[in-house]
C-alpha cells in the first residue's frame, strides 16, 4: 500500500511539474516576441535615423529575456569570426534554446538573414513587415493564451488524476 501511495505521489508531481512547464513555455513565448519586437524597432530606429551599420544595431541593443540575450550574443559572435549575416543568424537559432515556434520563429528569422543584405529602404521595409507580423502573432498568442493554457492544464491534471486513481 505504502509503495502504491509513493507511485502516486510521484504522478501527482510529475502531473504538477508539466502543467508548470506548459505554463512557462507560453509565458516565455510571449516574453521572447516581445524582446523581438523590441530589437526589430531598435534596428529599425538606428538604421532609419542613425544610418548604422547591421553590427553596431545588433551591438547596442539592451535585452532583458536572457534566450534572447544569448541568441543576439551568439549572432554577434558569429559575425566577428567573419560569418556573412545569413550563416550567422542561421547558427545563431541553431545553437539558440527560444521557445519560438511556427511563424513567428520564421518571422524572426528571416528578420535576421535579410539584415545588411539590402538597401536601407528594404531593411526598413523589412523591419516594419517583422514588426507587424509579431504584433499580430503576439496579440493572438496572448488572445488564445488563457484558454489554452486552462484546456492543456486540465487535461494534464485529468490525466494525472485518472492514472492515480487507475493505481488504487
Amino acid at each position: 500500500m505504502l509503495i502504491k501511495l509513493f507511485g502516486a505521489s510521484l504522478i501527482l508531481a510529475a502531473g504538477v511539474f508539466s502543467v508548470t512547464k506548459i505554463k512557462y513555455g507560453i509565458r516565455e513565448q510571449i516574453s521572447e516576441i516581445e524582446a523581438f519586437l523590441k530589437i526589430t524597432d531598435s534596428v529599425k530606429t538606428d538604421i532609419l535615423f542613425k544610418k548604422l551599420p547591421v553590427m553596431k544595431c545588433v551591438e547596442n541593443l539592451e535585452i532583458e529575456n536572457q534566450k534572447v540575450r544569448v541568441f543576439t550574443e551568439k549572432f554577434i559572435n558569429f559575425l566577428q569570426i567573419g560569418k556573412d549575416i545569413p550563416s550567422a543568424s542561421k547558427k545563431a537559432f541553431e545553437n539558440s534554446d527560444l521557445y519560438l515556434k511556427g511563424e513567428e520563429l520564421s518571422v524572426v528569422k528571416g528578420f535576421f538573414e535579410q539584415l545588411g543584405q539590402t538597401s536601407y529602404e528594404n531593411q526598413l521595409e523589412n523591419a516594419m513587415h517583422t514588426m507587424n507580423k509579431l504584433t499580430r502573432r503576439l496579440g493572438e498568442i496572448k488572445k488564445d493564451c488563457e484558454k489554452n493554457e486552462r484546456t492543456k492544464c486540465s487535461l494534464v491534471l485529468g490525466a494525472t488524476l485518472a492514472t492515480v486513481i487507475v493505481l488504487f
